[in-house]
């Protein structure tokens, strides 16, 4: 999978926790302090979601990040041995 393709699924959880919540894109950005703009694109999937704004989206949801991520992270343990 690509990057591009990750940034729109991600964009799209996103979106989906966003809007159980009744939270409009304007609040959202608001509160985690970035423009509108910004936001609507991170949930369409144009920009990739910076680590701190993923962060700022999981608490103020109340959930953990692999809720957001689960799936897109391939995780080697091979390189933990």
């Amino acid at each position: 999978m690509m990057g591009k393709e990750y940034a729109v699924l991600i964009g799209y959880r996103i979106r989906q926790e966003r809007m159980q919540r009744n939270i409009s894109q304007p609040e959202m950005a608001e509160i985690l302090g970035i423009s509108y703009s910004y936001y609507n694109n991170i949930e369409k999937g144009n920009r990739s979601c910076p680590i701190e704004v993923l962060i700022g989206i999981c608490r103020e949801f109340g959930i953990s990040s692999d809720r957001i991520l689960r799936d897109f992270v391939p995780v080697d343990t091979e390189d933990f041995a």
